[in-house]
């Protein structure tokens, strides 16, 4: 090796066993080892923030969860309520009918008799003509009608105590009875 060799391989190791600027190098190596901290407290911190969320977004799920089957359980409730108003409505309507068409036929039997009362008279008159000589035939027989005697069992005949009934009433007349009927139809529409 050539002196000059042996100089130039000396000068090198002397230039790598010195550092060049030293305080500049260790400046920037611990400016880039704070930075890394930094970082990695960050991502630290995100770390944490990320699971937090994950735990979070578990528990909102199970919330969801909880509240769409309480939803469901609530619309099956509705619909099961709904469908039992349905039938007693149809229940309510058919028997709402079934009276509608009762009421029809007494109104219809009502009017009937109505009009089968008001004729009254008139078929009353028709089917028993007045005498001929103006005399009653009532009065004609002695005062009392003609009554067709009664078969009486044995208690029947003995008189009972305090009671007066005669063994035959006479017709009503026609002249009174549409009076009566008149009455007892008033009667019974108030």
């Amino acid at each position: 090796m050539t002196m000059s060799t042996r100089l130039a391989v000396a000068a090198a190791a002397l230039l790598l066993a010195l550092p060049a600027h030293p305080a500049a190098q260790n400046r920037e190596h611990q400016q880039q080892a704070a930075e890394l901290r930094i970082l990695q407290e960050q991502q630290q911190q995100l770390t944490l923030a990320i699971s937090q969320l994950a735990d979070a977004i578990k528990a909102l799920n199970t919330r969801l969860d909880e509240a769409s089957a309480a939803t469901r359980k609530g619309f099956a409730d509705q619909e099961l309520g709904i469908r039992n108003m349905s039938g007693d409505l149809s229940a309510i309507r058919e028997r709402t009918q079934e009276t509608d068409t009762r009421i029809r036929t007494l109104r219809d039997e009502i009017d009937a008799l109505r009009t089968t009362i008001s004729s009254l008279p008139s078929l009353i008159s028709q089917a028993a003509p007045p005498p001929t000589d103006g005399v009653d035939p009532a009065a004609v027989a002695g005062g009392r009608p003609q009554c067709r005697p009664r078969l009486r069992s044995r208690q029947a005949r003995r008189p009972r105590q305090g009671s007066r009934r005669r063994a035959c009433s006479s017709p009503p007349s026609p002249t009174t009875s549409p009076a009566r009927f008149r009455w007892r139809f008033r009667a019974s529409k108030r």
